[in-house]
């Protein structure tokens, strides 16, 4: 409840401003008012002292304007959480609804203070003004503006999910020397690197430019890689490439019917014909070898030929190529975030083009022969044709890199499966503390292993014991009290129509952290973990939880997070519905309206979702208790949000997890 009396000013003092802040704002204010000739209820006045005066009295305004304004947000802030109970119905609303009408009391107050604040400062200044031109401003402020013309990244937590107006900057470059000395630095935020020497001189050039390695944020590193076993084993190869045709036979097939990209029905069965005639002759090969009188053999060999010598281009590179990230990034001082893939996640539609076998290739060797020259798309293809092991020691070996470069690292989004041996992502014991010292300063991590459909039964039936290695890394990555931000997706231990045999929620148990305002976890867990976690969390958590319960229940689970994380929390994920406990027992559209969400018009937040922020109406008990107790009304299936026009959280692209 709100302490109060008849002044609104103690009011406001009691919520915001200590009573001798007021004093120490009243006091300025009132002698600045008998100084400066102003009429403070009306904003007019004459300038009576010397400008020293002035501006030794303007001096002492600004502190406490800035008092007036951080009451005010506080006030907002207090307003805002009392009003969701007023919102709400439920207990103890009326006297929240009390406490909101003496606030907004208080906060009219104190806008009124702030007013004549701004009034005595304009007042004191007005003898400075002179005509400006946006050239007369600084090259600091002209940067900031461009900043902000070109989509400011004003919350670092995201640095990933903005979009940026590049177009605008080019504009602005041509308007004079300045604008271009000023916003130069803005055209490029992130870099991508991959494992090739092209690219690697690309790094290396925008890093020695004096002006726009000044505007890089991050280095967004794809690991697609040559194979040893295809640079190697002929057979091998032709049965790869061979899948590889099969599968682009299906596309073809499935476009019968539609025009696209200038090919018509006539051509495009011409060259399904044809591929089908080729993967045959390539099966052949990888059963009976290469024959020396068959044209596709001899295609085939030469495609082999060139790609061995990519993958020893690629594995001398590999030598130098996290070393040569580490100090390009030393060398660009805005560049703090990491960003590793298996794959190029803002591959182009000419880049994808360009890897993949296209029906016009039927009819182009060469065309042909260029596409059996790219690289492993991602990990998990190497492991579904059963090649070798991806380049996963790329990883800590780039983190080592980055310590021994000083790189004050605040960033790191690292979506890369595990490898069969996790025990790759361990540096040696010598260079061990070094991997701790390279994410000392973290602020944001962000662990998403991909997988496809066809490995689903690879890792759920890992034992602890297998999967401790990978555990152990995480752990050192989590090891740093500047996080603020936490995305873990485990859900390649959840095997469909399995209990999990190992649990991952000890990992976010393995520190505390002070900062923290964000979570996001799936994977199988304990409700005993999930308890801890939030009990351990210093503030309220935007806490965004799935996966696998392999301990409690879930009503105990909603129950017990009811009130205690903040409004932007979710039961789900855009990647992930809860599964495990009740979950299982539940038929198809009882499961979909208690835990699943619409990313999709019409959106549609889950009510266990809605449950857990405390404003499932009209009926607040627990969804989940409702269905064990055979209470469960479908009917109830409406879009909530909308209707009592709650604001709607933000929205995730189910692809890359990017912002919208």
């Amino acid at each position: 409840m709100v302490s109060h009396d008849d002044d609104p000013a103690k009011e406001t003092m009691a919520l915001g401003m200590t009573e001798s802040d007021k004093d120490a704002v009243l006091d300025i204010l009132w002698s600045g008012f008998s100084a400066v000739n102003v009429d403070p209820a009306n904003g007019t006045g004459e300038l009576g002292t010397m400008e020293s005066a002035k501006d030794a009295y303007v001096a002492a305004l600004w502190p406490q304007l800035s008092l007036v304004n951080l009451s005010i947000e506080r006030l907002k802030r207090k307003y805002d959480a009392l009003d969701w109970k007023v919102f709400d119905g439920g207990p103890g609303a009326a006297q929240a609804a009390a406490d909101c009408a003496e606030i907004n009391q208080a906060k009219i107050w104190m806008e009124s203070i702030r007013d004549s604040i701004r009034t005595c400062i304009n007042a004191c200044v007005r003898y400075r003004l002179r005509p400006l031109s946006i050239l007369d401003l600084p090259d600091e402020l002209l940067m900031d503006i461009f900043d902000y013309v070109k989509g400011r990244d004003d919350h670092e937590l995201y640095l990933f999910n903005w979009k940026s107006n590049v177009d605008q900057i080019k504009s602005l470059r041509l308007a004079c020397r300045r604008f271009r000395a000023t916003s130069s630095h803005l055209l490029l935020r992130w870099l991508h690197v991959s494992m090739t020497r092209d690219s690697i001189a690309h790094l290396n050039e925008v890093a020695s430019h004096p002006t726009i390695s000044k505007g890089i944020r991050a280095i967004q590193v794809s690991l697609q890689f040559y194979d040893s076993v295809l640079a190697c084993d002929t057979n091998a190869f032709a049965a790869y490439q061979a899948s590889r045709l099969r599968n682009s036979i299906r596309s073809w097939e499935s476009m019968i019917g539609f025009s696209y990209s200038g090919v018509d029905d006539a051509m495009n069965v011409a060259a399904i014909a044809k591929a089908l005639s080729i993967a045959a002759s390539w099966e052949d090969a990888a059963i009976n070898g290469i024959c020396a009188d068959c044209a596709d053999h001899v295609l085939l060999r030469r495609a082999q030929a060139r790609y061995k010598q990519c993958y020893e281009d690629q594995k001398h590179l590999r030598r130098t190529f996290t070393r040569s990230i580490a100090s390009a990034m030393a060398r660009m001082p805005t560049a703090t975030w990491l960003d590793i893939h298996d794959q190029n996640p803002h591959q182009t539609t000419a880049q994808t083009r360009e890897a993949s076998i296209l029906a016009q290739d039927m009819d182009q060797p060469s065309s042909l022969l260029g596409k059996l020259l790219a690289p492993i798309r991602y990990w998990e293809e190497a492991r579904e044709h059963g090649l070798g092991e991806p380049p996963a020691e790329v990883i800590p070996n780039l983190l080592v890199a980055i310590h021994d470069e000083r790189v004050r690292l605040t960033g790191l989004k690292l979506w890369a499966p595990p490898s069969e041996d996790p025990s790759l992502l361990l540096p040696s014991d010598d260079e061990f503390p070094k991997l701790k010292g390279a994410v000392k300063y973290l602020k944001v991590l962000d662990f998403h292993p991909r997988r496809v459909v066809t490995d689903d039964g690879f890792w759920g039936s890992r034992y602890p014991d297998e999967v401790k290695p990978l555990s152990s890394f995480l752990s050192t990555l989590l090891d740093s009290k500047a996080i603020q931000r936490i995305s873990l997706d485990f859900g390649f231990l959840c095997e469909q129509q399995q209990v999990p045999s190992v649990s991952m929620g000890h990992v976010v148990l393995s520190h505390v952290w002070s900062k923290l305002e964000d979570l996001e976890f799936t994977g199988p867990f304990h409700f005993k973990e999930l308890q801890n976690v939030v009990n351990r969390a210093e503030k309220k958590l935007s806490l965004r939880w799935s996966g696998y319960l392999v301990s409690g229940s879930w009503a105990e689970v909603l129950d017990f997070l009811k009130g205690r994380v903040s409004f932007h929390s979710s039961i789900g994920t855009v990647n992930s519905n809860p599964s495990g406990a009740e979950y299982e027992e539940m038929e198809e559209k009882e499961r979909k309206f208690i835990f699943h969400e619409r990313y999709r018009p019409p959106y549609r937040e889950s009510q266990a979702t809605l449950y857990i922020r405390g404003i499932r109406w009209p009926n607040k008990r627990n969804p989940v208790v409702e269905w064990e107790r055979g209470e469960l009304d479908l009917s109830e299936e409406l879009d909530l949000l909308e209707e009592l026009d709650v604001p709607q959280r933000t929205r995730y692209d189910g692809n890359d997890g990017t912002r919208f």
